[in-house]
């Protein structure tokens, strides 16, 4: 049954919608939120006029202001609940477009969006700001945001390491099996999941986690989705075996994804990080994929690190038809 409004409340409402100013805010702030400056220039109004009647509106709750830095700014409340009074401004304001007023208010406010529209444009424009870091734009939360994306997946971390990886794809919903030669390496990679469930995400269960190597994984065949290498080839004995075993585990339209090292001669990776190989070169993989059965190969080289800019990163997908 839909709510009744007290008599006085009612009252009220009309009164505010009996003056044509009141009436002009209502209809601009229904189609954008602005703020004061802008409205002062759509409506062609004084501020102590315009700042006095979106007082009487907010007081009767048909105008709703929020900060944002210096400014503040209105709109017409929408909170997806039934609201009588905002149905008797949706009501009045559908004959709005009969007044006088209305089409000088719609030019006006079209040109102050526009004139928004601008001022991003030529922010954007200048070849410093396209080059400057904003706060919080950093890759390690655009990797997260994307892997977030990633759902209902068969997913093989081959040389999942401390399982990092492994959990955040399957605390996003995935069905995720991570593959070690370490022993130490994998109770950190459960230690991870168990902390990421006593935590309270939720996702499509702990992923599961194998000591073998990721030559000969013992896993079943064609049962996964994707097979994901990540900075773990280069700790291969066997890189190539590695990458059959992956075609092995993947069903058919399956994908693999090998980040890792581009063919580096920095020796002092061997002692450093363990790596059993400096890299690979463009060649060694997409042979070793081909080989191996994938198809559509792409190759890319990422760059190196800050820390290390001395060896440049690659990413290389293909897939198993």
């Amino acid at each position: 049954m839909p709510k009744v409004l007290q008599i006085e409340v009612l009252t009220g409402v009309f009164r505010l919608l009996s003056d044509e100013t009141r009436l002009r805010i209502l209809c601009v702030l229904r189609e954008s939120e602005l703020a004061v400056g802008e409205l002062q220039k759509i409506l062609g109004l004084g501020q102590s006029t315009l700042s006095t009647q979106l007082g009487l509106l907010k007081e009767q709750d048909l105008v709703a202001g929020r900060k944002e830095g210096q400014k503040v700014l209105y709109r017409v409340p929408r909170n997806g609940k039934e609201d009588p009074k905002l149905d008797i401004i949706e009501n009045a304001l559908q004959s709005a477009p009969a007044a006088k007023w209305y089409e000088r208010d719609k030019r006006n406010l079209n040109k102050v969006l526009q004139e928004r529209s601008d001022r991003s444009r030529e922010f954007f424009n200048t070849q410093a700001v396209q080059n400057m870091p904003s706060p919080g734009q950093t890759w390690l939360a655009l990797s997260n945001g994307l892997i977030r994306l990633i759902r209902n997946q068969r997913i093989a971390d081959l040389g999942c390491g401390n399982g990092r990886l492994a959990v955040l794809l399957a605390l996003s919903g995935n069905a995720v099996t991570g593959i070690d030669s370490s022993e130490e390496q994998i109770r950190l990679a459960r230690g991870n999941a168990d902390k990421g469930a006593a935590d309270g995400e939720a996702g499509n269960g702990n992923p599961v986690f194998k000591h073998a190597p990721m030559e000969d994984t013992g896993l079943p065949a064609a049962g996964f989705d994707v097979v994901i290498m990540s900075q773990s080839l280069h700790h291969a004995a066997k890189p190539k075996e590695a990458i059959a075993e992956s075609h092995r585990l993947l069903a058919p339209g399956g994908r693999i994804l090998i980040l890792d090292l581009l063919a580096h001669g920095e020796e002092w990776m061997r002692t450093k990080f363990g790596d059993f190989w400096l890299g690979f070169t463009r060649t060694d993989l997409e042979t070793w994929l081909k080989e191996g059965g994938f198809s559509a190969v792409h190759f890319e080289i990422t760059g190196p690190s800050q820390d290390y800019p001395e060896i440049e990163g690659l990413l290389v997908q293909a897939e198993k038809q």
